[in-house]
């Protein structure tokens, strides 16, 4: 999908991402003085950040770390679980 053109790509299933991580960390491997990552992800399930962790350099040349992960998106079915309890429990369900 990078390859295609793809900016950021938003990963419908958390164990699929790894592969578009390791695919957009490598097309940012080549980072040069405060540049833009190039490619980046949305993380899936949980907050991906540090899975994302790529070497660059700020702006002064000296060495930092940028993460693809432009956001996680996290399902709160803890949360939809308790909602649909609760109605049940007053019998709106």
């Amino acid at each position: 999908m990078f390859d295609a053109g793809a900016d950021v790509i938003f990963v419908a299933a958390g164990g699929t991402g790894s592969d578009h991580q390791r695919s957009s960390r490598k097309s940012n491997q080549h980072l040069k003085k405060a540049e833009k990552l190039n490619t980046r992800i949305v993380g899936v399930d949980k907050d991906q950040y540090s899975e994302g962790m790529v070497k660059a350099k700020d702006k002064d040349g000296k060495d930092v770390e940028k993460s693809v992960i432009l956001i996680s998106a996290v399902k709160r079915i803890d949360v939809a679980a308790s909602n649909i309890l609760d109605a049940i429990k007053v019998r709106k369900i």
